[in-house]
C-alpha cells in the first residue's frame, strides 16, 4: 500500500492490519485506549468533511500523538497535494480545535506540492519553507485570538 507517506512502510511493519484497514473515520474506533494516532490532516480531510470534529474527538481523549500539517484537493480515490493556503481544508478551524483540546505535541508540515517543472531542482525546499512559514503565521494568529467564553 502506498499513500504517499514517507513513513508508511515502517508504520505498516509495526502495525500491519491496523494501518492497512483504517480507511474511514469510523474505522479509527478500533484504536485501543492505550494507543493514539499521528493525525495526518490530509488523510483525515479525505475521510470527512469536518476535520475539526476529528481533532476534537481524538484530542479530547488525549490520543493525538503527532500531527502531519498538510492539505489536499480531491477525493480518496484521486487527490493531489495542495499548498497549505490552497487546499480544501479550513486549516485555521483545525488549529482552533488543536488549541481548544490543549494539544501541545509535535507537528510538522508534510507533503508539499512540487514547484516548477520536472527540470526544477528544489535544493532549497521552497515548498517546505512556505509550509513552515504558513503554519507559524496561522498558529500565531489562531493562538492569539481571545477564547470564547463557555455558556
Amino acid at each position: 500500500m502506498s499513500d504517499g507517506h514517507s513513513d508508511t512502510s515502517l508504520t505498516q511493519q509495526a502495525c500491519g492490519f491496523l494501518v492497512d484497514n483504517i480507511n474511514h473515520k469510523e474505522d479509527t474506533e478500533i484504536i485501543k485506549l492505550a494507543n493514539g494516532i499521528a493525525l495526518c490532516q490530509g488523510n483525515f480531510t479525505l475521510m470527512t468533511d469536518d476535520l475539526p470534529s476529528v481533532i476534537r474527538h481524538f484530542g479530547e481523549q488525549d490520543k493525538i500523538y503527532f500531527v502531519h500539517f498538510r492539505d489536499v484537493r480531491g477525493t480518496p480515490a484521486k487527490f493531489t497535494e495542495a499548498f497549505h493556503d490552497d487546499g480544501q481544508t479550513d486549516l485555521a478551524a483545525g488549529l482552533r480545535a488543536y488549541r481548544d483540546v490543549g494539544y501541545d505535541g509535535g507537528c510538522r508540515p508534510d507533503h508539499c506540492p512540487k514547484m516548477g517543472d520536472e527540470n526544477f531542482r528544489d535544493d532549497l525546499r521552497l515548498a517546505h519553507l512556505f509550509a513552515v512559514d504558513y503554519f507559524k503565521g496561522l498558529r500565531e494568529a489562531v493562538y492569539s485570538e481571545p477564547l470564547k467564553a463557555e455558556s
